[in-house]
């Protein structure tokens, strides 16, 4: 599957090997006042396979780019993306995978099950981050508004529709 990395989670997390080596994964989550910390009420992550964690590691970010991923897999109740390698620049996306919080609709009510599939949900007090799975013109929509995944250049971009909660 070949899927645009747009925006990921606010939680990084690692962990070393005894025989040497790190995993490297991402996920969503929430400022509490103390720290960014996973509030999930849905799990997942996105995983970097190893050319994806060396790329990672050497410039410290990931900027939006186009990757060979597996597709979302669930292991042990964890939904899991893995980037595997970037994707030659001419191949078109498949899906996107972009991050949003209240911020942009409030808090989610409703999405295009057909077209948007949640990796990953953190939720505490009106603060919320969805990592959304999306395929081009899905949607979501939320306590403020709509938003749909508009195909845009070499990424993505988003079209709100707000309505006033009176």
């Amino acid at each position: 599957m070949i899927v645009f990395e747009h925006s990921l989670g606010s939680v990084w997390q690692a962990k070393a090997h005894e025989v040497g080596g790190t995993c490297v994964w991402n996920t969503t989550g929430i400022d509490d006042g103390q720290r960014i910390r996973p509030r999930s009420e849905l799990y997942g992550q996105v995983a970097f396979a190893r050319r994806a964690r060396l790329e990672l590691l050497r410039q410290g970010t990931l900027a939006p780019s186009t990757w060979i991923t597996n597709g979302v897999m669930e292991r042990s109740c964890v939904r899991k993306l893995r980037l595997i390698i970037r994707a030659p620049a001419y191949l078109i996306p498949d899906c996107y995978l972009v991050t949003v919080t209240e911020s942009l609709i409030g808090e989610l009510q409703d999405w295009d099950a057909k077209e948007t599939e949640i990796i990953s949900h953190s939720r505490w007090n009106r603060h919320q981050e969805l990592m959304l799975l999306m395929r081009p013109f899905g949607w979501v929509k939320g306590k403020h508004g709509t938003a749909t995944l508009i195909p845009f250049g070499r990424g993505c971009e988003w079209r709100t529709a707000s309505w006033s909660s009176k």
